[in-house]
């Protein structure tokens, strides 16, 4: 993979939470960060808060899809997403641990013709489920 995050998400520092790509399927990607060398202003002292895995695992299933939007000469530039639903948040943890190397994966399971994604997605430190959602993203395009 030679693109890097920062080149293929609609963000800027600090908002990118993602370090590295170093999986893509089709239809999955998995992504690493080190929460703590990100300089987030978001980092508290036990961790960053748990609601923002969504955000994490969010940034990886952006990355789904300008990735499947780069194998088609076709389609448009993504400019951002809007989460349109979560139907599942299943943790044990009010914080993720800031100096752990954390493997983030967003799994594609449906998506539409006019831009609705549903994604399973998940943070893991080694074998632990840190956090798990099932969720839907709006994908906007440029015209």
């Amino acid at each position: 993979m030679t693109d890097s995050v920062a080149s293929l998400l609609p963000h800027t520092p600090p908002a990118i939470l993602l370090q590295e790509m170093i999986r893509k399927e089709p239809g999955s990607l998995t992504a690493t960060t080190i929460l703590g060398e990100l300089g987030s202003p978001w980092m508290e002292a036990q961790g960053m808060p748990i609601a923002f895995g969504m955000e994490i695992i969010a940034q990886t299933a952006a990355l789904v899809i300008t990735s499947q939007a780069k194998e088609d000469p076709n389609s448009r530039k993504l400019i951002g997403g809007r989460l349109v639903s979560s139907n599942i948040f299943r943790t044990e943890h009010e914080y993720l641990p800031k100096n752990d190397k954390l493997s983030v994966t967003a799994q594609l399971a449906d998506s539409s013709a006019i831009g609705y994604f549903r994604f399973n997605g998940r943070i893991e430190r080694g074998d632990e489920e840190l956090l798990f959602v099932e969720f839907t993203v709006l994908a906007l395009y440029s015209e």
